[in-house]
């Protein structure tokens, strides 16, 4: 006889203490440390979170962007596995708060910032997050309206408008119920998608010109500085996770190894972006990838298409199930006062209302290349941070500190660390001043540097190094003394 199944609630406390893995309730849990009782799984399960969540079509439509640029495709593929190594070892990296604090990612910089300081960074954070919500939706809705138009019924514009919704309802639910939920849905995605993307290369590896030279014109004026650009693109999407990176190694016990943490969340963000990427860059020397979907048919059979659309829509839609749990955590982190689930709701309204710009307003992939580059302004320099701070501090923090609002370890002089936030502003001001998108290009990176983007190097290196200088003395005072908040 069949067991009967959990009872579906919608009460979010309901499950307070349920235990743990029911993906059948509403996670409870906000951005406060993760009890001891409820922390389950070893870090082995974070490759397949990230594998499953980062391994979709947003990964091979930024692999296409080098060759979209003008470089030839060994040019191009060199820039996606140097720019991945350098992404994933900084995201792997940044999952070892998990563990040790117990809280989202976003939050353990309240160390370095203050409780209100870290506000800046959490409203960036949010804000990155919101719109990585909308770029996935924007892909899910036009696989939808591929698949239709394969049927032969082209979508209509009211017709659009109701798939859109439906792609943010089925991803909001999934995120909504949390943790457990996420977690077996990502391994499952991991697997489907895994078959079905990586089966493109059945297609592609056959008849890829490996010797072919540059089709277009290059980005830049050099093709050393559009390398450089191209870098920077492919550094930009493992970097782009890096305010996610703890929020699942948190539930993670205590003792966890947070060398195995970061092992296993670099090496799932490394192999997604690789393939996905790796794949990216062949199809653009087959087809005109600036529409990312729409060209695809002319090298797979039409059998095949309809399987991938379906890949890409689920895909996107794995993506952004992990995109809505943080938002929803990091509207938490922004101390507005409702349940995790609520804050996950009220941001897909919001991306919902840019998904719908994004598609019906812009080119999908010229807005894409843009948020890439730019997000490397504010991302780079606040990880830069959260490493530092936590080599400063030998990984030892007060996770209830991070919480306690009005005094404590964390709370400084009136919330706020000063010195920590200018340099954060300091770091973002010198990103910009060596970035080059169409959104913001800096003269200096225009004129001087050929139109190469260095915001990678300098908002990393410059804002880690003056973290160092800045807040290191203190820090190592406190430390001496007992006082993990100096």
């Amino acid at each position: 006889m069949a067991q009967p199944q959990p009872a579906i609630t919608l009460d979010p406390t309901a499950h307070a203490n349920a235990p743990d893995g029911d993906i059948f309730s509403i996670e409870a849990h906000g951005i406060e440390p993760i009890p001891a009782g409820a922390r389950y799984g070893e870090p082995r399960a974070l490759f397949w979170t990230w594998l499953g969540g980062a391994y979709n079509y947003v990964a091979i439509a930024a692999g296409a962007l080098p060759v979209l640029f003008g470089l030839a495709l060994w040019q191009a593929l060199l820039a996606v596995v140097v720019g991945n190594v350098l992404g994933a070892v900084v995201f792997g990296l940044c999952a070892i708060h998990g563990p040790r604090t117990g809280t989202a990612t976003i939050v353990n910089t309240r160390a370095a910032f203050g409780l209100k300081g870290n506000t800046v960074a959490a409203a960036i954070s949010f804000l990155s997050v919101a719109s990585w919500v909308a770029v996935n939706s924007v892909l899910a809705s036009l696989a939808l309206f591929q698949l239709l138009d394969v049927a032969g019924a082209p979508a209509g514009p009211l017709v659009k408008v109701v798939l859109v919704a439906l792609v943010l309802v089925a991803q909001g639910l999934i995120a909504m119920y949390g943790h457990a939920a996420v977690m077996a849905v990502e391994r499952i995605f991991a697997v489907a998608s895994g078959v079905l993307l990586t089966g493109l290369l059945v297609f592609v590896l056959p008849v890829v010109d490996w010797l072919a030279p540059a089709a277009g014109p290059l980005a830049a004026s050099t093709t050393l500085t559009t390398w450089l650009l191209a870098l920077a693109t492919m550094f930009a999407g493992p970097l782009g996770w890096a305010n996610y990176a703890a929020d699942y190694a948190r539930y993670l016990p205590e003792t966890a190894d947070v060398r195995k943490v970061a092992l296993w969340s670099g090496l799932g963000m490394l192999v997604a972006n690789l393939l996905g990427c790796g794949i990216g860059a062949l199809l653009a020397t087959l087809v005109d990838m600036s529409d990312p979907l729409a060209n695809i048919p002319a090298v797979v059979p039409i059998w095949y298409f309809v399987l991938f659309l379906a890949a890409v829509l689920w895909g996107a839609v794995a993506n952004n199930v992990l995109n809505l749990y943080t938002a929803g955590l990091g509207l938490l982190a922004l101390h507005v006062p409702a349940p995790r689930w609520v804050a996950v709701l009220l941001i897909e309204a919001g991306a919902g209302a840019l998904t719908y710009i994004a598609l019906f307003g812009y080119n999908f992939m010229t807005l894409y290349a843009q948020w890439l580059l730019l997000s490397l302004c504010f991302i780079s320099p606040w990880a830069a941070i959260l490493l530092a701070d936590y080599w400063l501090r030998g990984g030892r923090y007060e996770p209830a500190a991070l919480h306690t609002w009005g005094q404590g370890a964390y709370w400084y002089g009136g919330g706020v660390r000063w010195r920590a936030v200018g340099v954060y502003l300091l770091g973002i001001a010198a990103a910009l001043l060596f970035s080059n998108s169409t959104v913001w290009a800096s003269p200096l990176a225009v004129a001087v540097l050929g139109g190469a983007d260095l915001s990678l190097f300098v908002g990393a290196l410059l804002t880690g190094g003056l973290y160092v200088l800045v807040a290191g003395p203190s820090i190592r005072a406190g430390q001496a003394t007992g006082r993990s908040g100096a």
